[in-house]
């Protein structure tokens, strides 16, 4: 399947899950750069109401220190679980079920989290990385471009300035070469 393969399942209940639509939810194999398999990234309903699953997960790596691949795994299989019957306090408490009754990698995560990571407005709050959405990332980014923008405008400003005058003086100097040449050959 080609890397850039993104899936749209519409549930009979009137769900649409996402598959593949970001980075970190396409599973590479191995050792490889290819995808293994797609994660659920989001799932939403026919009204445009939504949640970012791959928040769930990440919040899953980050609080436990389980791995990427692990996380995803038990998120897409609550997904599965919920079958459509989808609700964040439902999710949260799924997942929370299936972390606690893995049998290779049991973990506790507090339900509060869980479902604070389902919600939009913290979706965006936390992407603080320069360019992301968070206001707090978003201001000093914006600054440092308008910035940037003032900068990029004195240069080409101050160039253009140069331009005109260097095309000024190529015209005296012509003119003179030409009116010595006529001088010359009178």
């Amino acid at each position: 399947m080609p890397e850039s393969l993104k899936l749209k399942v519409w549930s009979k209940s009137g769900q649409i899950m996402e598959f593949g639509n970001t980075t970190d939810s396409r599973i590479l194999a191995q050792g490889k750069t290819t995808a293994r398999s797609w994660a659920v990234n989001k799932i939403s309903d026919t009204k445009g109401n939504f949640l970012t699953v791959t928040e769930l997960a990440d919040t899953i790596v980050r609080t436990t220190g389980t791995s990427f691949h692990h996380a995803h795994t038990v998120v897409s299989t609550a997904v599965r679980q919920l079958a459509g019957n989808y609700n964040p306090d439902t999710m949260a408490t799924t997942v929370q079920t299936l972390l606690a009754n893995d049998p290779e990698h049991p973990l506790q995560v507090d339900l509060g989290i869980l479902r604070q990571s389902l919600d939009a407005q913290h979706f965006i709050d936390i992407r603080t990385i320069p360019g992301g959405p968070a206001l707090s990332a978003l201001t000093p980014e914006t600054a440092r471009a308008s910035n940037q923008l003032s900068d990029d405008i004195r240069t080409i400003a101050t160039r253009k300035n140069s331009l005109q005058a260097a095309k000024g003086l190529l015209r005296n100097d012509t003119d003179t070469l030409l009116s010595d040449k006529k001088a010359a050959s009178s």
